[in-house]
């Protein structure tokens, strides 16, 4: 059993999948940032459209080639048009997202890390690209109790409706 993303194109046919929250790929601004702006109010709930082509000229830091997230931020920068320049690249996505938040520069991550109270614009680019958060197991196999507790319980916790500490 694994918790893990799928985008529509990548589902492998040797596993069953327990879909929990289907999540957006979210572009973050830092707040500093000329075109943080145009997000408005309350961008961490709207995630408003901007053209990617605005930020043609901007350095970003990305994650590493090696992963699902980046095969969709490479989509975006296709369907607009440009190569990126790219200041950083990371296998962590947390350090991506505090380079964001510490106004260093723009970048792409998933909608989960989003915080409200952060300094950070964040919006969406066309088209809306998004990975369903599931859990996986092979095909026929057996789901103990305690098991399926766990997809229960992580269904909730991914939904936002089981309360975490930190």
């Amino acid at each position: 059993m694994a918790c893990l993303t799928y985008t529509s194109d990548s589902k492998n046919p040797e596993l069953e999948y327990f879909d929990m929250a289907d999540e957006l790929m979210i572009l973050g601004l830092p707040a500093s940032h000329p075109l943080a702006y145009l997000a408005g109010e309350r961008s961490w709930e709207r995630f408003p459209e901007i053209d990617l082509r605005l930020l043609k000229d901007e350095s970003f830091s990305l994650i590493s080639r090696e992963t699902k997230m980046r095969d969709m931020i490479s989509r975006s920068f296709e369907l607009a048009g440009f190569c990126p320049q790219i200041l950083f690249e990371s296998t962590s996505t947390l350090t991506v997202v505090n380079m964001v938040k510490n106004q260093v520069c723009p970048s792409f991550f998933p909608q989960s890390y989003v915080e409200p109270d952060a300094p950070v614009a964040y919006f969406s680019v066309p088209p809306r690209q998004s990975w369903m958060r599931c859990v996986a197991f092979l095909k026929g196999s057996y789901l103990t109790k305690p098991e399926k507790y766990f997809i229960e319980l992580a269904t909730l916790y991914t939904q936002g409706l089981l309360e975490h500490s930190d």
